[in-house]
């Protein structure tokens, strides 16, 4: 439990209350301690990833129309694929039908979306700004 404890405490800690020190300090143990806890914590976290985790080489995905019918969704900058659902690009003198605008639109909307969770990730897990 308490390998869970520092790295929660670790991950929600930002800036100069960051430092393995002052996390360890506030949990009375050494900094090696707080690195071993969050490693261990890491890695039994991570343990299961290659039975849980299983994208893009998994045979799920490989076999993806058996299981569902989802794309992943990109802005203009993207290609086109079996997988991948750009926006629309203007062309140089020619404007998007009202479709591809409808389209770009909901694309958008999806990114602000998830903008705004990972947001709420990097708020909760102050240790993630900046990078």
């Amino acid at each position: 439990m308490l390998y869970i404890m520092v790295l929660l405490k670790y991950l929600g800690s930002y800036g100069n209350e960051a430092t393995l020190q002052k996390i360890g300090c506030a949990m009375g143990i050494s900094k090696g301690a707080v690195s071993e806890c969050v490693m261990q914590a890491c890695s039994a976290i991570l343990k299961p990833q290659k039975k849980v985790i299983r994208w893009p080489n998994s045979d799920v995905y490989l076999s993806k129309d058996k299981y569902f019918k989802e794309y992943l969704l990109g802005d203009s900058a993207f290609s086109a694929s079996s997988v991948m659902l750009p926006a629309f690009k203007k062309g140089h003198n020619s404007n998007l039908s009202e479709e591809r605008r409808y389209f770009n639109t909901k694309v958008v909307k999806v990114q602000i979306k998830s903008e705004h969770c990972l947001g709420l990730l990097k708020a909760q897990f102050q240790c993630s700004q900046g990078h």
